[in-house]
C-alpha cells in the first residue's frame, strides 16, 4: 500500500480508518530510502547518524520501527 492510495480528505469525518491505518509498504514510486528512513527516525523523536541509518535501511520498514521502539 502506498499513500498515493490513500484518499486525501480535509474532512476527518469521511477519513475510513481501516485504509489510513494500513501499512506503509515500499514500492518503485515510494522507495524505502535514506529520506524516508530519516523521516521515520524523525518523527520518532530520534536523530540518526550515519550508521542508524544504514542499519534502518538494510531492513525493513516494520523491521526498523520494532528495532526503534522494542530495541530488537
Amino acid at each position: 500500500m502506498n499513500s498515493k492510495s490513500i484518499p486525501q480528505t480535509r474532512h476527518l469525518d469521511k477519513l475510513d480508518p481501516s485504509i489510513a491505518w494500513q501499512t506503509w509498504e515500499p514500492s518503485a514510486d515510494e522507495p524505502w530510502d535514506t529520506r524516508r528512513a530519516s523521516l521515520l527516525f524523525r518523527r520518532a523523536g530520534f536523530s540518526p547518524n550515519q550508521e542508524q541509518l544504514s542499519a534502518a535501511l538494510s531492513m525493513r520498514p516494520d523491521e526498523a520501527v520494532a528495532k526503534m521502539v522494542h530495541g530488537e
